[in-house]
This record gives structure tokens, sequence and C-alpha cells, in this order.
């Protein structure tokens, strides 16, 4: 298995990948930061579904929707976190690691994945980190022994973490290194 891992300072709506992956906090869109330039390129439609009960972004919740041509994606994921209040690194591995699975079922391997800022001290750095491990695990279980298998991940970060990279780069390909061949990018 190959991994091509990729931190850019664009949002989530511009980036070309198979599928979209969106961690929401229960509430609005709204309240999640990224989220509202996405709802807004599908028309509404995701606040619209929100709206109505469909889904919430409760805790555990999935919402997989056809892109429509909207992004620059075929499909977009959303996986509930539930309220922001109690929400930690963990939770987010846990929902990442969830997610991966689900995107391994439907055989996609080029992912854009928005993973939203949490309050915490030095969360930025543990929650990418923590984050991305979680999200490759799955595919590596199904994949690890497959030598054409390729991986894409990208995901946007918020361009107050750019001072982070470096040493971001190094701890994932630490992690990654000794088990698959890999590419760590943090890049404008």
């Amino acid at each position: 298995m190959k991994l091509d891992l990729r931190f850019v300072f664009r949002p989530i709506e511009e980036i070309w990948s198979r599928i979209l992956v969106g961690l929401v906090f229960e509430g609005s869109l709204n309240e999640t930061e990224g989220m509202a330039a996405l709802d807004a390129k599908t028309g509404g439609y995701l606040s619209r579904l929100q709206g109505t009960g469909f889904w919430r972004g409760a805790r555990g919740e999935t919402l997989l929707v056809a892109s429509g041509g909207a992004v620059k994606a075929e499909k977009i994921l959303l996986k509930g976190l539930g309220p922001r209040a109690g929400c930690n690194a963990r939770r987010l591995s846990e929902t990442l690691k969830e997610a991966g699975a689900a995107i391994d079922r439907m055989a996609l391997a080029d992912v854009a994945v928005h993973i939203p800022a949490l309050p915490e001290e030095r969360a930025g750095a543990l929650v990418l980190e923590t984050g991305c491990a979680a999200l490759v695990g799955p595919f590596f279980r199904a994949h690890g022994g497959e030598d054409d298998f390729l991986l894409k991940i990208v995901v946007p970060v918020h361009p107050a973490l750019r001072q982070m990279g470096d040493d971001l780069v190094r701890r994932l390909r630490a992690c990654f290194l000794p088990r698959m061949a890999c590419s760590i990018i943090f890049t404008a």
C-alpha cells in the first residue's frame, strides 16, 4: 500500500477528489467551520436535510449524498460528532476511523477530509496527527499487503496552523513509513 497525504490551505469544496468527508458538530452546519461554504455550494441542500431532522449531526450519524456536480467530488460524506462541548481528539479519531472504513467499503481511495478545530490548547497538531492515522487505519488493514493500492488523502487546514507543518510531517512519516510507502506534504 502507498499513501499520498497532503495538507493544503484551501477550502474543502475546492478540492478535487472522489469523496469529500466532513466531520460536523450537532446543530447548524454553520457551527462547524468550513461547512457553511460546502453547504452553499450544494445550494443549501445539506442544511435543509439538517433542518428537517433527517440528519442532525448527532454523534455516530452518517449522511452520504451525491454531489450532483455542486463540488469537485462525486460524493459528500458527513459524519456527526455530536455537541461541540465535550468533543475531543479521541472522538474525532473514532469518527475518522468509522469514515475510513465506510469509504473503503465504497471502494474509493481518493479522499478530501475536513477535520474541524477543537478549542483545546495544542489540539490542532494532535487532531491532525491522530485523525489522519485513524483514517488510514481501515485502509491499511484491508490493503496493507497490496503494493499497487494507492490511497490519496487531502486535508484542508487553517492557515494559523502553518507553523506546525514540518513537525507534523515528521511525526506522521515516523508513524507510517515503517508500514507503508508514503508521501506526506504540507503546502500552501
